[in-house]
């Protein structure tokens, strides 16, 4: 069984191992998040949505989600998939608040607390309409405080002021996203129960309790024993412009959080970090796979595929997304097909955990006979024009496709 030029027969874990963005590092759902637009080799960017580009009037069914599609737009016209973050208070920028909000002021805890109702209803329709689009990787559930960070200055809405706000939001977040992972920016009391994950938006500064102040992810963590949330919820954050990062606390800070992506504004500080990126998130490596079987039954070409995935990162897969396939002669590329594997599902990959996929497919036309065809595999990116998700293995190519084997009709 001879691999083409540029892969390898076996499956080592692990992308080429240099300081060279590879497929890998561009995988849907993991890594560094820029602003629209900045030349940060990933997959996602951050969308901060002022709440009144939206709700432009009282009477929801006129409201501009267009404002919203555009940005999500843009975003996939680079495929990528957007952090979406809905505020009011963006210090510094207009307020983000309805015109209708008569005497809103984004300094009170009690300014929140008498529009809750219209937050609530807002996101009641937000999850309507895009629970579960495939171009938005993950929500942060914003609009209460400060950049949507639920504390205006030191005081905060889950432990000082504005509870019943923060609990309406959290609970209708909770009720409208079903398919797509939310997060809030402290563990508390008060979320133990939801399924949120967190945002730490000063990572490795304000995370271990090395560093900690009383707003550590950490010890917040161990208070309301969430220290294993992300297990099943995802978690993200930010490398903090404004501080110096404290990169000694690396590790340390990735064994507090688990965190599948985090903000990284600056191509200088990525490029200079892609080992440090690769922490980030899951690495789905192919452990084995098996050469492909067919046989013909009643004119129709079944085709038997199966290989092992081992998640060996610091995160889950959270999403049910597919393993696919390609198939195409090894002489010149041509007569290629991609199977998809509508049953696996990617989300099964805990850390540490392996799990094997077996699939047939019926072929819409036969191989020819006695052409070798070399076969790749993949997951599948529900994003049109997405990146794959690449495995971590050695011998990955630019596409993210990992050829595995290869079978003669």
């Amino acid at each position: 069984m001879a691999a083409p030029a540029g892969y390898n027969e076996v499956f080592p874990p692990g992308a080429n191992p240099d300081n060279n963005v590879h497929a890998f590092d561009r995988n849907p759902y993991r890594g560094w998040v820029p602003y629209p637009g900045v030349d940060v080799y990933g997959s996602m960017e951050i969308q901060y949505v002022p709440l009144n580009e939206v709700v432009t009037q009282q009477d929801s069914s006129g409201w501009n989600w267009g404002a919203l599609d555009t940005k999500l737009n843009d975003t996939a016209s680079r495929g990528r998939q957007a952090v979406v973050r809905f505020y009011i208070d963006y210090p510094g920028q207009a307020s983000g608040a309805p015109w209708f909000w008569s005497n809103f002021d984004r300094s009170s805890f009690t300014s929140y607390d008498n529009v809750r109702g219209d937050l609530v209803a807002f996101i009641t329709e937000f999850g309507r309409r895009y629970d579960g689009n495939e171009k938005i990787a993950a929500v942060e559930q914003g609009l209460l405080g400060e950049w949507g960070e639920a504390h205006i200055g030191d005081p905060r809405f889950d432990v000082d002021h504005g509870q019943a706000s923060y609990q309406a939001v959290l609970q209708a977040y909770s009720d409208s996203f079903k398919k797509t992972k939310t997060l809030v920016r402290y563990p508390n009391s008060m979320n133990v129960t939801y399924p949120v994950g967190f945002f730490d938006d000063q990572f490795t500064v304000d995370t271990t309790d090395a560093t900690s102040s009383g707003w550590g992810m950490q010890s917040n963590l161990n208070a309301t024993n969430q220290t294993g949330k992300y297990d099943n919820q995802m978690n993200g954050g930010e490398i903090d412009p404004t501080v110096s990062p404290r990169m000694d606390l690396w590790s340390q800070s990735i064994g507090v959080l688990h965190p599948s992506w985090l903000m990284s504004n600056s191509a200088a500080d990525a490029a200079a970090r892609i080992w440090q990126q690769r922490d980030l998130g899951y690495k789905l490596t192919v452990l084995s796979a098996q050469t492909p079987q067919s046989q013909t039954v009643a004119g129709q070409t079944q085709f038997y595929l199966w290989i092992e995935l081992k998640n060996i990162g610091n995160a889950p897969y959270y999403y049910p997304h597919q393993v696919q396939w390609k198939l195409q002669k090894a002489s010149d590329g041509s007569d290629a097909r991609i199977l998809a594997d509508g049953s696996s599902n990617l989300s099964l990959l805990g850390v540490g955990a392996q799990h094997a996929y077996y699939a047939q497919h019926t072929l819409d036309r036969p191989l020819q006979s006695g052409q070798t065809y070399d076969i790749y595999v993949c997951g599948r990116n529900p994003l049109g024009n997405g990146r794959n998700i690449a495995f971590y293995n050695q011998g990955l190519g630019d596409d993210g496709w990992l050829w595995v084997a290869n079978t003669t009709a």
